[in-house]
């Protein structure tokens, strides 16, 4: 018998040496950095096992791993007729599929299709017993594709999916259809490692109370670990509960769900936290989430359509990859993404549409990346975050949204956050009047930068980006807000870009501010950049901002930079200077703040402002126009 060879999920690491090109053929030992993620390779095992490497900067030779002993590999050169070539010192391998692989498997895999075995398919016959023998004879012949051609299959039980079976179907031909009821119902369960759900559609009965179209994992209490499974190209609709259920005492690695659609259903997907952690590897990719309506809401009133429930305390979920899915046409109390507790989170190119509630929400998560998103007509926030760090959030595109971005864990601060390269119009229109986005709640170093904004509205004296809150209370620490973009041309689109409460090391830097709206009525307090009646501003920059009053100004109170009007601040450290600024009642009004000490140097405010420049407190004045 000859060796099976083995794939898992694209592992990669790096070999520290370099390699000569040799003869293929040539059986070398290599050491690695690592060997997690790839195969236990053996030339002992009864039969022997194998896998295939390339090296990622040249994968024009195939190298076959015969031996993983630690990090120690027995390879072999120039495997499936390539040729070796030289490899440099710390280059980076990968695990892959070749054909001729795929071809060996397709070869070996058994195949049965369920008619010829007493399977009815009418819609009505109840198959569940006679599907579940199908399967379990494929999974005591040591794995296979059971396949469902195209016929409605009726079932009244749980079909229980075990370790190595692909249950197939026609796509959107091959039903299996639920009974009514009111137990508790899981229509499939994939229970074992590598089994499969694909090409079929699972519709769950409108009159049973509580079916989990698809449940993964067991049944009982027991923390297994699960490996491989996959849903691929999978309808469900018409449940009750859960369209897909991890249950919450399990661990599962490398899952994907693939090309599915969840409609008509009351949620989505649920994995629960698990206790002790572990669950890793985790893709969600191309799936659709539409027409979903709050039937069960959870505790908090929420219902999600896609919900890793990590917890709050721990990284309950590793590696966790959200991407191209489409999110639509969802109840107003519905979270379409919501991640808690994980580590390496990436979501990206998902489309996010109208009639959710919060669009992306992140709860004590770090190394999070979301990117490339659409999301519009969110009615409270575009992206959420609850605590956690290092998060970049960039690419996207927000329209219509309450906010775009908020920190809303008074509890658990949220850092080391990148907002960049956003375009983020009309938010706040016609939901709650909120800033686009909020750095509150214990945040730190959060850089905002290269940002477009346009016709942000909010309540009060808010701006586009607020730091801190009103009264002097939560400021933010070590803050940029640089070389970003207003427009605001709406009727009732703020006029303040920046507003600062309270806070440590702000830096507002390169900004361009384009009041292009007519401002007819005083707006006390209002300014483009803004600081707040607060107890803290220390060490604040204001440098190099362009600021443009450009509609039509007839109200006898609109200011270019203004410090509130207050009499208390602790605000040492300021520094204003070359900021252009035209076209407002006053360039920059320190007018009150008796207490302030800051330098005033190079501004230019000459021209186009109605009336001079009010500073009080300033300690150095010098080249100003």
């Amino acid at each position: 018998m000859g060796a099976y060879d083995l794939f898992s999920n694209n592992a990669q690491t790096s070999v520290a040496a370099s390699k000569t090109a040799v003869a293929a053929g040539t059986e070398e030992t290599w050491t690695v950095g690592s060997s997690s993620g790839f195969p236990a390779a053996s030339d002992a095992a009864t039969p022997p096992t194998q896998f295939r490497i390339v090296d990622v900067a040249d994968t024009s030779e195939i190298i076959l791993v015969t031996d993983v002993s630690g990090t120690t590999w027995t390879v072999i050169r120039g495997a499936e007729d390539t040729t070796p070539v030289a490899h440099t010192g710390g280059f980076t391998i990968t695990h892959i599929v070749t054909a001729g692989w795929l071809n060996r498997v397709e070869d070996r895999i058994p195949f049965y299709n369920v008619k010829g075995y007493g399977v009815v398919g009418d819609g009505t016959t109840d198959d569940a017993a006679a599907l579940q023998d199908v399967i379990d004879m494929a999974n005591a012949a040591g794995g296979g594709v059971v396949f469902l051609p195209p016929s409605d299959y009726k079932v009244t039980t749980t079909i229980t999916v075990p370790s190595g079976v692909r249950l197939s179907g026609a796509g959107q031909l091959s039903s299996i259809l639920g009974p009514t009821g009111s137990d508790f119902l899981p229509l499939l369960v994939l229970a074992g490692n590598d089994a499969h759900l694909e090409h079929l559609r699972i519709v769950g009965h409108a009159s049973h109370t509580n079916t989990v179209c698809v449940q993964l994992g067991g049944l009982e209490e027991g923390s297994g670990v699960y490996e491989r499974m996959r849903l691929t190209g999978v309808r469900i609709e018409g449940g009750s509960h859960y369209a897909v259920e991890a249950y919450g005492y399990d661990v599962f690695k490398d899952f994907a769900m693939v090309d599915c659609e969840i409609t008509d259903s009351p949620t989505g997907v649920f994995f629960a936290a698990t206790p002790s952690g572990g669950s890793q590897g985790l893709v969600f990719s191309r799936n659709t989430f539409r027409d979903l309506q709050n039937a069960t809401p959870l505790g908090d009133g929420y219902v999600r359509a896609l919900y890793l429930q990590g917890s709050d305390s721990d990284t309950t979920f590793q590696r966790v990859v959200i991407s191209g899915n489409v999110f639509d046409e969802l109840d107003d109390t519905i979270i379409p993404i919501q991640v808690n507790g994980a580590n390496e989170v990436t979501i990206t190119g998902n489309v996010l549409g109208a009639g959710s509630s919060k669009g992306i929400s992140v709860g004590q998560c770090k190394r999070v990346a979301i990117t490339g998103n659409s999301i519009y007509s969110q009615h409270s926030y575009a992206i959420e975050l609850r605590g956690g760090n290092t998060f970049t959030i960039t690419g996207n595109v927000v329209d219509l949204c309450d906010m775009f971005l908020k920190s809303t864990n008074a509890s658990l601060a949220t850092t080391d956050v990148t907002i960049a390269n956003n375009t983020v119009t009309n938010t706040g229109f016609g939901y709650a009047t909120g800033n686009a986005i909020v750095v509150n709640n214990g945040a730190a170093r959060w850089h905002i930068t290269g940002n477009l904004f346009r016709d942000s509205k909010s309540a009060g004296v808010d701006g586009v980006i607020q730091v801190g809150t009103s009264g002097g209370s939560d400021p933010g620490t070590d803050v940029t807000i640089t070389g970003n973009v207003y427009h605001a041309v709406a009727a009732t689109a703020d006029v303040n870009f920046v507003t600062n409460f309270c806070g440590n090391r702000i830096r507002v830097s390169d900004n361009t501010v384009i009041i292009a709206r007519n401002v007819s009525s005083s707006l006390n307090n209002f300014s483009a950049i803004y600081f707040g009646a607060a107890s803290v501003l220390t060490h604040v920059r204001v440098d190099d901002n362009h600021l443009q009053m450009a509609g039509t100004l007839t109200a006898t109170e609109l200011h270019g930079i203004d410090d509130g009007g207050a009499s208390s601040y602790s605000s040492t450290g300021w520094s204003v200077r070359r900021n252009t600024i035209t076209g407002f009642n006053r360039g920059i009004s320190f007018q009150n703040n008796t207490s302030a000490t800051f330098t005033l140097q190079g501004n230019d405010t000459g021209v186009g402002n109605t009336s001079a420049d009010q500073i009080n407190g300033a300690t150095r004045i010098s080249g100003n126009i």
